[in-house]
């Protein structure tokens, strides 16, 4: 059997029909990779069974090599065998790691992630879902949120062709016996979501049910997560997000989410990102389990904040979606999107799309009780897209992926810095130097820093000395000033977002810089390292 680096590999063998309940079968795996240059690296995995006497494990291997493989099934003679792991196929990097507040694959390149959501998607009729994979294919997205279970919410009501557990005869499922079809289906999603090089971000829970997938108890949502980690843990581009919006799921204990973050790190032995969703009180993204900030918000200026905090890559995951549904979150312009992705990302941070569009007919149907189907909206089922952020988020994500090296905010302007403010105050020698002015804001609850923060710190960013970026969002400046480093010199360049025009403004300047601009939102300053 050859393997390939990077590249899912599994293992099916009969054994015996177990006793016991399905989804709780498990046996262990020992995967042994000599490396290369001779080092070693010994993985332990967990096997799963699929029903009529099948069970399957699977194997991810990080590096080229020769592999051994030994397991045994219950029922089933051991099995020993060595292959060869040959190196990745171009183009083939790994699965998306954090590093720092950063993302990036394992082999280092830089993963920007632009991010979109269809949380019903594979639950959709297979016409809806091809239309779906060629519009993700013309698009700008590599990662996508979508739901395991289904989801009974507005503009999504519709009951799925299958599920994810096998259904009684009363119509209620049997959480102990997983559909293997279904779960086949799933995995065949994520296999062409990758070969569209997208990031399946993948939410266990949701509080919008019909079926009682959020009313489970707490062991049978363990039972459910050891066995989705046993399952699809060797697919790269894989991450866990535990849920949207955990915080209404009003079955679930709070302390149950950090059991369920525990043991996905701990029965994953690949290290998926892992995250959760809120809709009102944050996760604890301090959690040693959680590897990035995953927030519901539109404040995005707060970005280095979270990044402070937490070390961690920080993702506004929920920043709000275009279209023009009666809810807030569902009707912001397509402008209003784009300075939300600019924002977040020039200061180094990333954001995800969403789209909600109904056209007037379907909007008086719909309210009105007049319809059958529901209207298919992109952030609901997929299908098409309609907004106009799209192609101006792919000139975005050409212009991020162009830079050397990823953003980072600039760093507070001294008088900005609250806690460098209140130890001038207490300095007898200094305090006189603090107008009035920023002793008030010196003294405000660190909360209301924040949103005093959001108007008045500028979005800047940089990468290293290399690329300095200000972006203006809704600010309409005539002329702006870059504090350049004196001992080089670079290019200026002035990038309408809107237009997705990118015009040369000036030759190596250095030093505090004077620039002109043209009074209209969304413009960007790129300063970047002039090339002799």
């Amino acid at each position: 059997m050859n393997l390939r680096q990077y590249e899912t590999a599994e293992w099916n063998v009969n054994g015996a029909v177990p006793e016991s309940a399905p989804i709780g079968v498990s046996f262990p795996g020992t995967f042994v990779l000599t490396k290369e240059d001779g080092t070693t690296q010994t993985t332990e995995a967990e096997g799963f069974y699929r029903g009529a006497g099948r069970y399957t494990i699977r194997y991810y291997p990080k590096a080229p090599g020769t592999l051994t493989v030994r397991f045994q099934v219950p029922g089933g003679d051991p099995v020993q065998e060595t292959c060869q792991v040959a190196p990745a196929d171009p183009g083939r990097h790994g699965m998306v790691q954090a590093k720092g507040i950063h993302l990036a694959y394992e082999d280092g390149t830089r993963f920007f992630s632009v991010g979109t959501t269809i949380y019903g998607m594979i639950h959709q009729r297979q016409t809806l879902l091809e239309t779906t994979y060629r519009t993700l294919a013309a698009s700008p997205f590599n990662k996508i949120r979508l739901c395991l279970f289904p989801k009974y919410y507005d503009f999504n009501h519709e009951e799925p062709e299958r599920f994810p557990f096998a259904r009684n005869e009363d119509g209620s499922f049997d959480f102990a016996a997983p559909d293997d079809g279904w779960w086949d289906m799933l995995e065949k999603n994520l296999v062409r979501l990758r070969q569209l090089g997208i990031q399946a971000d993948l939410i266990l829970f949701h509080p919008y049910d019909h079926w009682g997938f959020a009313a489970m108890t707490k062991n049978q949502c363990l039972a459910y997560l050891s066995y989705a980690a046993r399952r699809l843990c060797a697919f790269p581009n894989l991450w866990w997000s535990l849920a949207n919006e955990y915080d209404l799921m009003d079955r679930f204990d709070r302390s149950w989410w950090k059991d369920f973050a525990a043991l996905l790190r701990r029965e994953d032995p690949y290290g998926h990102l892992l995250s959760n969703h809120q809709c009102i009180t944050e996760w604890d993204f301090s959690d040693p389990s959680t590897t990035h900030v995953c927030l519901q918000s539109s404040a995005v200026m707060r970005t280095p904040l979270y990044q402070e905090r937490y070390h961690k890559p920080v993702l506004f995951d929920e920043c709000a979606y275009e279209g023009n549904l009666p809810y807030n979150w569902g009707n912001i312009t397509a402008r209003e999107l784009l300075h939300r992705f600019w924002t977040t990302s020039v200061l180094g941070g990333y954001a995800t799309h969403g789209e909600t569009f109904l056209t007037r007919e379907e909007a008086k149907a719909w309210f009105s009780g007049k319809t059958g189907a529901d209207p298919i909206l992109w952030w609901a089922k997929g299908g098409t897209l309609h907004g106009e952020a799209p192609r101006r988020i792919a000139f975005l994500r050409a212009l991020m992926e162009s830079l050397p090296g990823d953003p980072e905010p600039d760093p507070l302007d001294a008088s900005m810095d609250q806690e460098k403010l209140l130890e001038k105050m207490q300095d007898p020698a200094r305090a006189a130097e603090v107008p009035e002015v920023m002793r008030q804001v010196a003294r405000m609850p660190k909360e209301q820093f924040a949103g005093f923060l959001d108007g008045n710190r500028l979005c800047a960013g940089h990468v290293g000395e290399q690329v300095f970026l200000q972006y203006f969002a809704h600010n309409c400046p005539c002329i702006a000033f870059l504090n350049l480093p004196g001992d080089r010199k670079y290019d200026i360049r002035l990038v309408d977002t809107w237009e997705m025009t990118d015009t040369l403004l000036s030759r190596g300047a250095s030093g505090r810089t004077q620039v002109s601009l043209p009074g209209k939102e969304g413009m960007l300053l790129l300063a970047w390292e002039h090339a002799e």
